[in-house]
This record gives C-alpha cells, structure tokens and sequence, in this order.
C-alpha cells in the first residue's frame, strides 16, 4: 500500500445553512481557507467559476491537505471543531487513501485526525516505540 501525501477534507453545510455561493456562506470558507494557510498547511482547494458579465463562483467547501505532522495537532482540531459547533447540522468528511469518513461531532473530529495521522505516520510511530 503506498502512503498518501495528502487528504480531502469537506466542509458539508447544515440545512440552515445558506446556499454555497452565498456571499454570508463564501466569508465563512474564506475565513476557514485563510485559518489553514495561517496554520502552516500546504492547501488547495475547489472553486466554481461562472462565465459571465458579472462572473462569480466561489469556494465549495472541498480543501486538498498536504499531511504534515501539525495535522494531529490542536491548531486543525480547533479549526474543525469551531466550523462544525457554529451551526447544528454540519458535517466534516475526510477522505484518505480508500477511506472516507464523517464527524459529526468534536470526538468524531479528534478520531478523524488521529486515523489521518496513524494512516500516515503510523508506521513512523510504531518503529521508535
């Protein structure tokens, strides 16, 4: 099996939510997308483009994560943590290797991660243990 560099994660609204391209929506993926550059990540993310006079598009929710050993700490938790406590319904899914998973919940995040960081550094770990 071959180790993954990087993993998906998704921001998946509630049903309050408003729409994904909502302008109220799009700050919140741009304040999340901005907290992930400011925790040192290598991030990229899935936009929709419109071709029109006023153009548009914005952020999905969808952020490609280069995995680095910061993944498991408090920085990211607390990122996640906060996105999915600010309004009931939402979900973060995480996708690595053939993996895919979804939190809906603050333990599920910290599970999450700590299957991220195991899938990818486990066998690291457990060699200097």
């Amino acid at each position: 099996m071959g180790e993954e560099k990087e993993f998906v994660l998704t921001l998946v609204p509630s049903a309050n939510d408003p729409p994904v391209l909502d302008s109220q929506y799009q700050k919140e993926l741009e304040s999340f997308k901005k907290s992930l550059l400011a925790l040192g990540l290598e991030v990229h993310f899935t936009m929709e483009l419109r071709e029109s006079m006023g153009g548009g598009g914005g952020l999905l929710g969808e952020f490609l994560i280069k995995i680095a050993p910061i993944i498991g700490s408090g920085g990211l938790f607390g990122l996640l943590g906060a996105w999915l406590q600010a309004k009931y319904g939402r979900k973060v899914r995480v996708k690595f290797g053939d993996t895919e998973a979804e939190a809906r919940s603050v333990e599920e995040i910290r599970a999450l991660l700590k299957a991220v960081d195991e899938h990818r550094f486990g066998k690291e770990k457990r060699k200097g243990t």
